[in-house]
């Protein structure tokens, strides 16, 4: 299992979508099949990398995504989830609160 976590500098309105599709693209370039990717978005404009590493690098794509998202962005996935449903039965913890001495 393998994730990210990436600091962008806000430099311009898209930069955090231009580094999500830089790394969907270096994912699809450096992890040959079977390997999976999923996609925690509702935004159709992810919808052309999503199509590109399922159809062209041959890996599985799930998206997890929002009530609003287009069918486009959907149909390029091999399971799409709505991300309230997919979490829907999870318990919800709070976390406790921790003093310093």
């Amino acid at each position: 299992l393998l994730g990210y976590v990436v600091h962008i500098n806000a430099t311009s309105k898209n930069a955090a979508d231009d580094k999500l599709r830089q790394s969907l693209r270096r994912f699809g370039q450096s992890h040959p099949p079977p390997a999976t990717v999923i996609l925690v978005s509702g935004d159709v404009n992810f919808a052309a990398e999503l199509s590109d590493l399922r159809h062209r690098n041959n890996l599985e794509v799930i998206c997890l995504h929002n009530a609003q998202a287009q069918p486009a962005l959907i149909a390029c996935a091999h399971e799409a989830r709505r991300f309230d449903h997919f979490t829907a039965d999870l318990p919800v913890e709070f976390p406790t609160k921790v003093t310093l001495s």
